[in-house]
């Protein structure tokens, strides 16, 4: 899947070698947790599967941080995954 996503984010982001940073079954899920381990990271790419085997996410070009307003760069952008049990 991140081999999908290559064409779709910026160069420096296709030469990054990617980890897991955050895991619910591991971290909690607390949003303080999720900001507080993500808060050295830029970019992110956020990957969900629900409980019927949906895998979407988003890539995000910015760090994560608690706003009351819109942050970010037009970078930035929300993805889905066809995942055929």
């Amino acid at each position: 899947m991140l081999l999908q996503l290559g064409s779709h984010v910026t160069l420096s982001s296709r030469i990054k070698e990617w980890n897991c940073v955050f895991n619910i079954a591991k971290d909690g899920t607390s949003l303080r947790t999720f900001y507080t381990k993500l808060e050295k990271y830029c970019p992110t790419i956020l990957v969900i599967k629900d409980t019927k085997g949906h895998v979407f996410g988003a890539y995000v070009s910015d760090t994560w941080k608690y706003s009351e307003s819109f942050y970010g760069r037009g970078e930035t952008f929300l993805f889905t995954f066809n995942v055929y049990s």
